[in-house]
């Protein structure tokens, strides 16, 4: 009787997909169903709830939440389950059930698309942004002739900067030929070249000088500062400049100085 009764709800599931009903309703409604059957109704909702609970499952989720949003708003769901398909479309009978189990397993087992988003954010997010800045460098390269090897001397700056930082979290010094050698990971940047997702942050404190003097720590004055914003003018999008070539020539100006003065 279960299983004469557990094949109709596939069907149902299976009927209502294909008229295209929603995706995450439809099988949560069906895996809901199954295991009412099983005579075991809240098993779902226990399972969500207990997740909801979990510390270490909501923070993932929440800072996936907006990443799920422009899966949702762009259609790129859809898309990436077109793909994971795409291998069944020669055999075309297999589309509905590959779709269904598919998908099951991913809404059941993750209950919703921002947990799914939690799940593959952190693989997916980084090789978006990676795409995104190879575009900048690319775009970089075709208009002032940078190379490769001028970009890996970013990497090599950096690190010999963290070197004498013991909160850095990558303290290795490298070089040009190791930034080169690293594994491509979005043409033509290296992943050395790719900045770690991490979070952090700095202050600065800034009074009057007879306080600062005060105060008995090394003390750096400020000769010039800089503040801009940049936007896109309608359709003239500027992938090769940020807001602090315009930010940093005020600095410079003000301060009365050139990057040539600068002791790096």
């Amino acid at each position: 009787m279960q299983f004469t009764a557990s094949l109709i709800i596939i069907a149902l599931a299976i009927y209502f997909l294909a008229k295209q009903a929603e995706v995450r309703l439809t099988l949560f409604a069906a895996g809901l169903a199954l295991a009412t059957l099983a005579l075991k109704p809240l098993v779902v909702f226990d399972v969500f709830l207990a997740e909801m609970g979990n510390g270490k499952t909501i923070g993932p989720i929440c800072s996936a939440m907006g990443y799920a949003f422009v899966l949702k708003a762009t259609g790129s769901d859809r898309v990436m389950v077109q793909l994971f398909l795409a291998p069944a479309r020669k055999a075309r009978w297999l589309l509905i059930p590959v779709g269904c189990i598919t998908g099951f397993v991913a809404n059941i087992a993750i209950t919703s698309q921002t947990a799914v988003a939690a799940a593959v954010g952190p693989i997916l997010v980084p090789l978006m942004l990676a795409a995104g800045y190879a575009l900048c460098a690319r775009r970089h390269m075709h208009e002032f002739g940078t190379t490769s090897e001028q970009l890996a001397w970013i990497k090599v700056a950096a690190s010999r900067h963290a070197q004498h930082n013991p909160n850095a979290m990558l303290r290795k010094l490298v070089t040009v030929e190791d930034v080169l050698a690293s594994p491509m990971v979005a043409d033509p940047l290296h992943r050395l070249d790719c900045c770690i997702m991490s979070d952090g942050g700095g202050a600065i404190i800034v009074t009057r000088g007879e306080v600062g003097k005060s105060l008995g720590r090394p003390l750096v004055r400020v000769r010039g500062s800089g503040e801009s914003i940049k936007y896109q003018l309608g359709s003239h999008i500027d992938l090769t400049t940020t807001a602090g070539v315009k930010s940093g020539q005020m600095a410079y100006e003000e301060a009365g100085v050139t990057p040539a003065d600068i002791k790096y």
